[in-house]
C-alpha cells in the first residue's frame, strides 16, 4: 500500500466570487474536493471521481475527407505560387494569379468559419470543451 503524499504547502490565488463557485460546483459534480479539483486538471489528468466513471477532454476530429481537400487545395496553392515566380511573369499577369489565390484564400476561410460554426453547434459546453479560432 503506498503512502499518501504529506501536503503540507499552501498555494494561495485570487479568483472572482462566479470563478469560485463554478470550480466549486464542477468538484461537486464530480464528487471531489476543490482541491483535489485543482490539482488534476493542473496535472493536467483525467478527472475523476467516486460519482463518475471518467470525465475527459474531448476531441472532435474532422472529417478526413475534408482534410485531404484542404491538403490538396493547400498544396495547388504553392505550386501556383512556385510555377508564378519561376515563370518570371509579367506584373499584369502576377496580379492575375494574386487574385485568383486571394480568391481560393477567401474560399478557404469560408470553410473553415463553417467548420467552426458546426463544431458550435454541437454544444459541448456542458463537456468542458470550447472552440476557439486562431
Amino acid at each position: 500500500m503506498s503512502k499518501r503524499p504529506v501536503r503540507n504547502k499552501y498555494v494561495k490565488i485570487r479568483t472572482t466570487s462566479d470563478e469560485r463557485d463554478a470550480w466549486q460546483a464542477l468538484a461537486d459534480e464530480v464528487g471531489v474536493s476543490l482541491a483535489d479539483l485543482i490539482r488534476q486538471r493542473l496535472n493536467d489528468s483525467a478527472l475523476k471521481g467516486p460519482k463518475t466513471k471518467l470525465v475527459q477532454r474531448v476531441v472532435v476530429e474532422a472529417d478526413p475527407k475534408v482534410i485531404r481537400e484542404l491538403s490538396r487545395i493547400g498544396s495547388n496553392m504553392n505550386q501556383l505560387a512556385r510555377a508564378v515566380n519561376a515563370a518570371g511573369l509579367q506584373p499584369e499577369d502576377v496580379i492575375t494569379v494574386l487574385g485568383y489565390l486571394s480568391d481560393v484564400a477567401a474560399d478557404l476561410t469560408v470553410i473553415r468559419e463553417e467548420a467552426l460554426a458546426q463544431a458550435h453547434a454541437l454544444d459541448l459546453s456542458s463537456q468542458g470543451v470550447d472552440f476557439v479560432s486562431r
